[in-house]
């Protein structure tokens, strides 16, 4: 295989990249017809060639990016390899609200950022053209070339679907309070679909306090799992997990043949046997160096965590609901967060130790979905509510699915916007199921595409 060709014409080298590409075949005498760059002269080739043996695999020499690996807020640069010579590169990525950093740029080089808050797919498009009176000059059919498009994932992976049994759902989240029914002393499969990662990894986690159910990972993104139980069927959860360099995203499944799970409820809180105390209204006016005793109770006498924002704040446990703190000389105004859970998930309360505010705000409890125009025909806008929540963004992203009536997923988004548009004039006349995806909770709505 000849890599080099010499010019005696010329007097100089070239090295082609694909000369079979920009320059016909020699002749019986090793002689190149001339070309449309210089058609008067004939190129010779010399006996001083490199001979590469079929065994071996061959430089290469086509113009290629690396590495590809996701943008993070972090940023990442990917780097043109083997710009031929003579030509300059330029680059650009598409959409640009993925980023926020430069999203076009000239040269070999291009440093991205991802924005903060977004993730989804890119394309990253670098183009070569030639510089007018460079020797030797660019083969015409370099010039404004385009190196092919290098898909680029910005910010975390997100699950795409979740199927068990070749059943693809949607399948509600643990902390929905829905189940999912099963059959016992039967194999059952779940497998993941994500995207933002360069080879599909998932990690399971089983939570069964019965210790009648065993699972096992058969390959990256499949979790086989069985119940053992003889009597009865114990309830369960499997929680998937899936990350890559910019950061990790999790979906926990409830299983169970005895109904919904019930998330534990915080039904009161006491400071020093006085309720009524939160995180936005009303607050405890406290005095540095007092004992005050925080009491709480859920429905089902869970344990409860507390977390304390001032770390000079003195504690005691009385109990696995109750603990008494003393806040320091230094302290002006901390909260006070109490969480207790099940396997299906948490709930918490928060109060706010200070004569005012600034308070930090209360876990939300409550969001609402609206959907409009339902029935649509072209676009239909996603609205979710949530009090607790600031300005037209949200503080957590929202993950939008819509499937049809055979639960086959026809469009997906994630957005980190209270509105978000969907598009649906080319799907056919129908009903469809909108799952939103919202601070571990899931919200559903009917849609009526009809045009």
């Amino acid at each position: 295989m000849i890599i080099g060709n010499f010019d005696p014409g010329m007097n100089d080298s070239i090295q082609y990249h694909n000369t079979t590409s920009y320059f016909p075949a020699p002749d019986t005498l090793g002689r190149k017809p001339g070309n449309s760059v210089f058609p008067d002269f004939a190129y010779y080739y010399v006996d001083a060639v490199t001979v590469i043996p079929a065994t071996q695999t061959p430089p290469n020499y086509s113009p290629y990016v690396t590495p590809n690996q996701p943008v993070c807020t972090s940023g990442t640069s990917f780097n043109l390899q083997n710009v031929p010579f003579g030509a300059t590169a330029s680059w650009s990525v598409s959409p640009t609200t993925l980023f926020s950093s430069a999203t076009q740029g000239n040269g070999a080089a291009a440093a991205l950022v991802g924005a903060s808050g977004h993730n989804g797919s890119a394309t990253l498009t670098y183009t070569l053209s030639s510089i007018c009176g460079s020797y030797p000059p660019v083969p015409p059919s370099i010039s404004g070339q385009s190196v092919d498009p290098v898909p680029v994932w910005v910010g975390q992976p997100i699950i795409n679907s979740i199927s068990i049994d070749g059943n693809s759902g949607p399948y509600p989240l643990c902390s929905s309070g829905t189940n999912i029914p099963y059959t016992n002393m039967q194999f059952h499969n779940m497998v993941v679909s994500t995207s933002g990662q360069t080879t599909p990894s998932v990690t399971f986690t089983l939570n069964s306090n019965s210790g009648l159910v065993t699972g096992s990972q058969i390959n990256p993104t499949t979790y086989q799992f069985i119940s053992n139980a003889k009597t009865g069927t114990p309830n369960f959860t499997i929680t998937a997990d899936v990350g890559n360099a910019c950061g990790d995203v999790q979906q926990c499944l409830y299983f169970s043949n005895s109904g919904p799970c019930t998330l534990p409820q915080i039904t009161s809180v006491t400071v020093n046997g006085v309720s009524g105390y939160d995180c936005s209204t009303t607050f405890v006016n406290f005095a540095s160096g007092t004992w005050y005793t925080i009491q709480v109770t859920d429905n089902t006498n869970t344990a409860v965590s507390f977390l304390i924002s001032d770390a000079s704040v003195q504690t005691q446990t009385i109990s696995s609901t109750s603990i008494k703190i003393k806040p320091s000389a230094t302290s002006t105004g901390f909260s006070v967060t109490a969480s207790t859970s099940n396997i299906c998930g948490s709930t918490s309360t928060c109060i706010w130790f200070g004569s005012s505010g600034p308070a930090p705000k209360a876990p939300i409890k409550n969001s609402s979905l609206s959907v409009y125009p339902n029935p649509a025909s072209t676009t239909f806008s996603v609205q979710l509510t949530d009090s607790l929540s600031t300005g037209s963004a949200l503080s957590q992203p929202i993950q939008l699915y819509l499937y049809n009536r055979m639960s086959q997923m026809v469009y997906s988004i994630q957005s980190w916007s209270k509105s978000t548009d969907i598009p649906v004039g080319s799907l056919p006349d129908d009903i469809y199921y909108l799952n939103v995806f919202y601070k571990n909770a899931v919200l559903q709505k009917q849609i009526v595409v009809k045009k």
